[in-house]
């Protein structure tokens, strides 16, 4: 059952001395047995194994006194002396007689806290459940756990047969005619939950108690289950007493073996500082909550370190304790480095480098950085440090702007042939873009928002290999190629930009969105989102941000009002293959638009402020995505504390943003008027939304 109640024994008899005492157990004396031949011969005795046994030594153990006998059992443990009757049939004899009870009560003495034995084991089967480790039933051997209710010793499989549960089985059996009585069975109780145990019986017992109480007399069962009453109080009693011991002799042997292992910690580390590792161990353990040398095998075992152990363990020893300090020495260089990257982005924030300004990762993995921030440990940086950064900080942006512009403009030359002479961020196909990540509103990004989109600067899950410490600490956050590469989710909207520039007559592939804006051509809504009695009316801007809030709603897994379109990440342009012929306004809408303009006043350069996409100029490289000019505002009073912000100072709009008009609404003079949606009355009151008749054509 433990380590030190597993007793063994160097006794053996051969055929030659088990019949020697077997002889003498019946009476008949004979003479010692020696081997004549190997004594002629001068042969030495058989070896077997490493034990040197040499026969017929012990084959007078029988004829020794009774007393002497009795001191010899004395200094044996219980499970000793039940391998040494089992030895031979003699010793088995001897032993198992009622008269060898005082030698099992010794050797049961010799350990600590057992119980006495109870009055229906005998010495030998209580010896037997305690200090042999074989299965009761299957005799597999090593099994460590007893039920001791059952004062059964079962493996595993054998305890899911044997053991079952009490409710599952009978145990009633008649008493009288019309009258049944429940078996006492001793039942062993498992814990499944904190308020809950259930109960378990052995099978053999209760088959055993069903056939002893049919062989009782029926005049004699009361009595009988009256006893066995008792018997079951005695057994319970005895288990929960055996239950103690036994955790109180595995707690103590874990405790001597866990002493024993710090006794050859103590000494492994008085070696190691008698070779001059005494600084290291000391700052080790300064770091570490436990100390890492019990991990290492050699180390952590309950054995005395001898001169010659430490000769065979004192390699290995060296070798982990070097590979600690080369782990200390990189995790102390590493909070050194992620303390001057935060020194670094925040001297970065104060610079206030604008909408195109790299984010920090990329400029910490560029080399003018790494050369300032990749000093010993002993040099300290300050903001000082830096300055010549912040004069190389004009080429660095340039470096950034041109590597994305090659990455936008290598993607959407996956789908069509770009002319060479024309700048990517000219054309009308590329003046919008869409991300797809479900972290971003899907709305459209306007071509330097694209450029410096931030969904890049997300931790990276990739495993560099041969990295050093400045490396390691930096792919915490993102990788080179990361920062690098376009994410997969930021896409150009060019089929849905294609239908409306080739709706307003022109070349997808050559047209810039300047000679766009000033083309008088206007779009009607394929979809009629207004309703039958009511035409829209959008420049070629206004209707790639109307077709494409439209798709997004259109591809919402739930209705409109309860599926926002941020929360929607569509593919855009499958969607818009799927769009219906985009029709131009005819000139009398036009017209009709144009007057209503010139009579909104100044209008549009109102909206043109409310509209356009700002900034923050104090943390550039946050998440903090463009919002209006009223939502920045609001976010420098709450975060910065800037109550009367600056333009250029303390925020800025997008270089790229456009005034992109809402629809323009013709409603039929044939309409409902009362019966409008909000938004159309609204329109209608802010000058954005005319009641005229239909032209009968479009064009």
């Amino acid at each position: 059952m433990f380590t030190q109640f597993r007793y063994t024994t160097d006794i053996s008899f051969n055929k030659r001395a088990r019949s020697s005492v077997d002889a003498q157990i019946d009476g008949e004396p004979e003479a010692p047995i020696f081997n004549a031949q190997a004594t002629e011969r001068g042969k030495q005795p058989r070896r077997h194994g490493n034990v040197h046994r040499q026969e017929g030594k012990l084959q007078h153990l029988l004829g020794m006194p009774t007393d002497i006998l009795y001191e010899i059992f004395a200094h044996m443990g219980p499970g000793e002396l039940l391998n040494l009757a089992r030895t031979s049939k003699a010793l088995r004899a001897l032993l198992m007689k009622r008269d060898a009870a005082p030698f099992w009560a010794a050797a049961r003495r010799t350990v600590e806290g057992l119980p006495d034995c109870p009055p229906f084991l005998s010495e030998p089967e209580y010896a037997n459940l305690c200090f042999d480790s074989h299965c009761h039933r299957c005799l597999k051997p090593n099994v460590r756990s007893i039920t001791w209710a059952c004062l059964k010793r079962y493996c595993p499989d054998c305890r899911k047969q044997m053991i079952v549960r009490k409710g599952s089985q009978c145990l009633s059996v008649p008493l009288q005619p019309g009258m049944d009585v429940t078996l006492p069975v001793p039942t062993h109780l498992i814990k499944e939950s904190r308020d809950y145990s259930s109960s378990w019986i052995d099978v053999l017992e209760l088959e055993s108690l069903k056939e002893q109480y049919l062989n009782v007399q029926p005049e004699q069962r009361m009595e009988w289950l009256s006893q066995q009453d008792r018997r079951v109080a005695q057994i319970t009693e005895f288990a929960d007493r055996c239950k103690t011991w036994y955790a109180d002799a595995r707690q103590a042997r874990s405790d001597d073996i866990r002493a024993k292992g710090t006794i050859r910690l103590n000494a492994v580390m008085d070696k190691l500082r008698d070779i001059g590792w005494g600084d290291e161990l000391d700052r080790i353990l300064a770091c570490e909550d436990e100390n890492p040398l019990v991990k290492l095998p050699e180390v952590n075992k309950p054995t005395k370190l001898t001169s010659s152990s430490w000769s065979h363990i004192k390699d290995a020893v060296v070798r982990f304790m070097e590979e600690q300090r080369d782990k200390r020495l990189s995790a102390e260089r590493c909070d050194i480095l992620k303390t001057r990257f935060k020194l670094f982005k925040e001297t970065c924030s104060s610079w206030k480098l604008g909408a195109l300004a790299p984010p920090v990762l990329f400029l910490e993995h560029t080399p003018e950085v790494r050369a300032v921030i990749d000093v010993p440990n002993a040099i300290l940086l300050n903001e000082n440090d830096f300055e010549d950064i912040r004069n190389l900080m004009p080429d660095l942006i340039q470096r950034w702007v041109q590597t994305r512009k090659a990455l936008l403009s290598d993607q959407l030359k996956k789908v069509h042939s770009l002319s060479e002479n024309l700048e990517l961020g000219d054309l009308a196909i590329t003046a919008s873009y869409v991300c797809k990540h479900f972290a971003c509103y899907s709305r459209l990004l306007s071509y330097t928002e694209a450029l410096n989109h931030r969904c890049s600067a997300y931790k990276s899950s990739s495993n560099q290999t041969n990295a050093d410490d400045y490396e390691e600490v930096l792919s915490e956050f993102v990788s080179l190629e990361e920062l690098r590469s376009l994410p997969h989710y930021l896409d150009v909207p060019h089929i849905l930009a294609q239908r409306v520039i080739e709706a307003c007559g022109q070349d997808h592939l050559r047209v810039t969105a300047s000679q766009m804006d000033k083309l008088p051509v206007r779009l009607s809504c394929p979809y009629e989102c207004a309703g039958p009695d009511v035409r829209a009316i959008m420049s070629w801007r206004a209707a790639i941000v109307h077709l494409f809030d439209h798709l997004c709603r259109l591809s919402a897994p739930y209705p409109a009002p309860l599926c926002p379109v941020f929360l929607i990440s569509p593919d855009v342009n499958e969607l818009a293959s799927n769009i219906p012929p985009i029709e131009r306004c005819s000139e009398d809408d036009v017209a009709k638009l144009t007057l209503c303009q010139q009579s909104s006043g100044d209008k549009e350069t109102q909206k043109t402020a409310t509209n356009s996409l700002c900034f923050c100029v104090h943390c550039p490289h946050a998440t903090w995505a463009g919002n209006t000019k009223q939502e920045t505002e609001a976010h420098l009073r709450d975060v910065h504390d800037i109550h009367i912000p600056s333009l250029h100072t303390d925020y800025y709009y997008d270089p790229d943003s456009r005034w992109v008009s809402r629809p323009f609404y013709i409603i039929s003079n044939k309409a409902d008027i009362a019966g409008l949606p909000q938004h159309l009355q609204k329109a209608l009151d802010d000058g954005e939304a005319v009641v005229s008749a239909f032209s009968k054509e479009k064009m």
